[in-house]
């Protein structure tokens, strides 16, 4: 599976189950799949914008995105350790 996939698979159950139990759960999965930072980033960005291609860089956030997904997004990468 590439990295959009995965990104894309976690950012569903994101937006199904939106809680801090969620976001726990899928750091870990993402702690275990051993990414640089570099994907850890790319990973983050699939799930916080609604348009985004790691090969460009291109992101499009729409203006009535949800706040409150986006808070998940950021605890979400807080809890992400770096190598």
């Amino acid at each position: 599976m590439d990295i959009a996939t995965i990104a894309l698979n976690f950012k569903k159950e994101l937006e199904q189950n939106p809680n801090e139990n969620k976001v726990n759960e899928i750091a870990e999965k993402i702690q275990r799949l051993g990414l640089t930072d570099i994907e850890i980033d790319h990973v983050l960005n699939y799930i916080k914008y609604p348009i985004y291609d790691h090969t460009t860089g291109t992101k499009l956030l729409h203006e009535g995105d949800n706040s409150n997904f986006l808070n998940f997004v950021a605890l979400l990468a807080s809890k992400i350790k770096r190598k």
